[in-house]
């Protein structure tokens, strides 16, 4: 009797995200010239396809401007060309073809940008072009399975061999894609996964009960919340720039040397007739310089490190104690063409900060916010109420003189991106004066609580300043009631104090 198969029953499809994983490689040098030949092959046919693409473009314009009808190369024809590389030369015969593939597939996607950009009218966006071969890093294997898997601290990629990798972490979700990357001066493996949105992160009804908030991003501060609590982590490029201008001082001394060694040598060259070194490329490196250049990037790297570890750090906590979070969504810019902020806003990777965040909370608890209320206006230069308060950079202090709230400017700004996500705001307009010290609240002369006070990163020392504002020095000198706090007035003198006041009268 014949079986008859059960009816399928169709499930409901989730939405999926993605996750990329990052382990480091334990490898041999001569494992790691391997990985460099194959990188390197991989870019000449990146350039090669790239140049192909160009030359068809123009071709076809001139079929155009003929009457005729242009037919531009697709994927599918690169694909071709692929294949008929592999049989011809051995260079691409010893890469798998699901890499080879990859690289035609980075270049329709780049193809596919510079169309979009140019319906939008955007002209700063350039199709694929020739690169320079060191800028290629990575080489891809698009489906993991037989050809590219890990198992038990090993990854095997095809036609190259297996390699040992420090798995330190337990993948989730449906692995996907190998990338092989060179970064930070060493290849590391990025696999990615597919999972489910509803198992990424934790859900509204998860976290019902804590509550929403707003948060401002910015250069003074990283993040700033609805509830006056500050997130300031260290400024790594600004710890460490003495330490990088140094190093990199010392390295373009010694590429200076090299080029002069080159102009000598063709010098020596042309004095003896001999045929010139074309390009100073083909000048080697020598080893001081090479060690040079390790020691800037270590340098480099500690930052990228230390930056994002606080990034991830604040998101996690900004996840654990909020429900949903409004963030302002503002360009980054034109701070970085700005000379005067750029070192900030690159010290600072707002927008690295914002892709943790979405991350860590979910697209259902991350809300997005403009920054500017439309008919209102911007939201840094306009109070709660609605009403204009115009602002410079420098003016760190809301003060609104049509509903008397006085508050720190990021504070009001998140309060007003909480009020446009969620409909409700922690202050409230013509409440008085709010002020906010060490990362905490402080109303009406109340102290901040604990969990304000642990937010803080980093205290800030007081300076003494003299009443025409100039800062004076305060070194071996007695401190005078004109830079004392108003607890400092507050505080008794003490029985020292008495004593050596009383000395005089008694004498």
């Amino acid at each position: 009797m014949r079986r008859v198969r059960a009816k399928r029953i169709k499930k409901p499809k989730h939405r999926t995200v993605t996750r990329a994983y990052r382990f480091a490689l334990y490898i041999l040098p001569e494992r790691s010239q391997q990985l460099f030949k194959q990188l390197l092959a991989c870019g000449e046919l990146r350039n090669l396809l790239a140049l192909e693409r160009q030359r068809d473009r123009e071709a076809q314009r001139l079929v155009k401007e003929a009457g005729g009808a242009a037919q531009y190369l697709t994927k599918g024809d690169q694909y071709r060309r692929i294949s008929e590389l592999v049989r011809t030369d051995k260079r691409f015969s010893d890469i798998h073809s699901q890499v080879l593939q990859n690289v035609a597939d980075r270049i329709d996607a780049g193809i596919k940008r510079w169309l979009e950009a140019r319906a939008e009218g955007r002209t700063r966006v350039r199709p694929p072009g020739q690169i320079d071969l060191k800028r290629y890093r990575s080489f891809t294997y698009t489906q993991y399975g037989s050809s590219a898997h890990l198992r038990r601290g090993v990854l095997h990629l095809s036609k190259l061999g297996d390699f040992r990798v420090h798995d330190y972490r337990k993948m989730r979700g449906l692995p996907k894609t190998v990338t092989v990357a060179f970064k930070q001066g060493r290849w590391w493996a990025i696999i990615t996964c597919e999972i489910q949105a509803k198992d990424a992160s934790r859900s509204l009804e998860e976290v019902s009960q804590l509550p929403d908030t707003g948060i401002d991003p910015g250069l003074t501060a990283l993040a700033t919340t609805a509830q006056g609590v500050v997130h300031d982590p260290p400024k790594a490029l600004k710890e460490s720039l003495s330490k990088l201008r140094a190093a990199s001082r010392t390295m373009s001394r010694k590429f200076e040397a090299r080029k002069l060694a080159f102009e000598l040598e063709n010098a020596r060259r042309k004095a003896l007739k001999e045929a010139p070194i074309a390009t100073i490329r083909e000048v080697e490196y020598s080893k001081r310089l090479k060690a040079q250049i390790r020691v800037v990037a270590k340098l480099h790297t500690k930052v990228e490190r230390v930056r994002d570890h606080h990034h991830k750090r604040i998101a996690r906590q900004i996840e654990r104690t909020h429900r949903r979070v409004a963030v302002e969504e503002h360009s980054v810019q034109f701070m970085l063409a700005n000379r005067r902020t750029a070192r900030a806003a690159s010290d600072r990777a707002i927008a690295s900060f914002k892709g943790h965040l979405r991350s860590a909370l979910g697209e259902a608890r991350y809300e997005p916010v403009p920054s500017s209320r439309p008919g209102i206006g911007g939201n840094s230069q306009t109070c709660l109420c609605g009403a204009s308060v115009p602002k410079t950079l420098a003016e760190r202090v809301h003060h609104c003189q049509a509903c008397g709230l006085t508050a720190p400017r990021d504070q009001v700004s998140a309060n007003i991106v909480m009020g446009v996500a969620f409909g409700h705001t922690h202050l409230q307009p013509g409440t008085g004066q709010v002020f906010v010290r060490r990362g905490g609240v402080q109303t009406d002369g109340a102290l901040p609580s604990r969990e304000c006070e642990s937010a803080s990163e980093t205290s800030v020392k007081r300076q003494a300043f003299t009443s025409s504002g100039r800062l004076h020095n305060t070194a071996r000198a007695k401190a005078s009631a004109e830079v004392k706090t108003p607890a400092h007035r507050r505080r008794k003198p003490s029985l020292s104090g008495a004593t050596k006041q009383s000395a005089p009268d008694r004498a």
